[in-house]
């Protein structure tokens, strides 16, 4: 059999649409937009340098984690507040 992303819930969180997906009942994954324009960025490494690109508010992101804590803390590197993450995780309880 094979296994497929199934839709959890679809709400809006702070403006944006966030759609939550579970795999296997032990993976997560948010769709979202992202909040604001940024700007992009060039860091040194200790493999060279690397540039990250430019992008717009509005465009499709995907958080992930094994676990809800993981999901957790990649919805706030995504600019949900702690609050609204714990909201969005509650979803998959």
């Amino acid at each position: 059999m094979k296994e497929e992303w199934k839709e959890i819930f679809s709400i809006k969180v702070d403006n944006r649409k966030v759609r939550g997906l579970q795999y296997n009942k032990e993976d997560y994954k948010v769709i979202t937009t992202q909040k604001e324009d940024y700007d992009g960025k060039i860091l040194d490494t200790d493999n060279g340098v690397a540039f990250v690109q430019p992008s717009s508010a509005g465009r499709e992101i995907h958080a992930e984690g094994s676990t809800l804590k993981d999901l957790e803390t990649e919805l706030i590197l995504c600019d949900f507040t702690k609050n609204e993450a714990e909201k969005i995780c509650k979803k998959f309880q």
